[in-house]
């Protein structure tokens, strides 16, 4: 809680975040499950209109995901442009977790038609959700 306490004094200083600093409270919304300051954290970046970094953008999905926000994970996935490895299996692996087990199967497909190589975690996230589908 320390981190989003000096987040939002930064803010109130005037002080816009850089990358490091938004993936680093992010992280910390998602462990408190501050919803609110992520959403705003969100609103924030969307409001500059930049492209964002494949770290910023799986950082985004992990928060929504582990907030129990499903719909914008997977709007922030949806909108994300040349998605690595690790934003398919943030994704995948958070629609498993939160029995969803068939669309995260549907997402590893087509991560594979795009011709993107899943690593270990990606696996291991596919192979949970055929678990969970039994």
């Amino acid at each position: 809680m320390d981190g989003l306490r000096l987040f939002k004094r930064m803010e109130m200083e005037g002080f816009g975040p850089n990358d490091v600093t938004v993936i680093l409270v992010l992280r910390a919304c998602a462990e408190t499950r501050a919803l609110s300051v992520g959403i705003k954290l969100d609103r924030f970046v969307n409001g500059r209109r930049v492209k964002l970094k494949k770290k910023v953008v799986t950082a985004f999905i992990d928060m929504y995901l582990k907030c129990g926000c499903l719909d914008s994970a997977m709007r922030v996935f949806d909108e994300a442009v040349n998605k690595d490895v690790y934003v398919w299996t943030t994704m995948i692996a958070g629609l498993a977790s939160h029995g969803r087990c068939k669309e995260a199967v549907e997402l590893f497909e087509q991560m594979e038609n795009i011709g993107l190589k899943p690593d270990e975690k990606t696996m291991t996230a596919v192979l949970s959700a055929c678990r969970n589908m039994g």
